[in-house]
């Protein structure tokens, strides 16, 4: 009777293990309560050592010819928030941007930075920013909120809310 008990005992546990499992793997889910649908986003592969994706990027509808956007891009690098600033600063001015907002902060406990910037974007368009950085895990979470100059005084307060939303898990 022992032995089948032991057997019992190590199948409870190898199928809990793979409860567990499979539950960390669900997909993550999308529900959109404006137009009534939700999705499940596919299962890729995670992005390797030094290599970037963006697994969310939110469009409104096109206001005089350009979609006022926010989009979470993944970093898989262990720069480090200081060491990020610094580049993001020397990228700013290299391109010609307006720093308007370069802020240490926390989130989820962890080292941010909060930013705001302005400048022409491609195609010399006046474009507005507000973005946050969050290094944890051997990775820099960017979530960059992207608005023509003319609409941001209409979309900051919705933009910063969703900024302000983000949270690691």
């Amino acid at each position: 009777m022992a032995p089948m008990k032991t057997m019992s005992a190590f199948l409870l546990g190898v199928l809990s293990t793979a409860a567990v499992a499979a539950a960390a793997r669900a997909p993550s889910k999308y529900v959109d309560a404006t137009y009534g649908f939700s999705i499940d986003a596919p299962a890729f592969a995670a992005v390797e050592k030094g290599g970037s994706v963006s697994p969310a990027m939110f469009l409104a509808p096109p206001q005089g010819g350009f979609s006022t956007n926010v989009n979470v891009l993944i970093q898989e690098n262990e720069i480090g928030i200081d060491a990020y600033a610094e580049s993001t600063r020397e990228q700013m001015k290299t391109v010609g941007l307006t720093m308007i907002e370069d802020k240490k902060v926390e989130i989820s406990g962890k080292p941010a930075l909060r930013l705001e910037y302005a400048g022409k974007g491609q195609g010399g368009r006046p474009l507005h920013w507000a973005a946050i950085a969050v290094a944890a895990r051997g990775r820099v979470y960017l979530v960059t909120a992207t608005c023509s100059e003319a609409e941001w005084p209409k979309q900051e307060k919705a933009l910063r809310a969703c900024l302000d939303s983000f949270q690691l898990n």
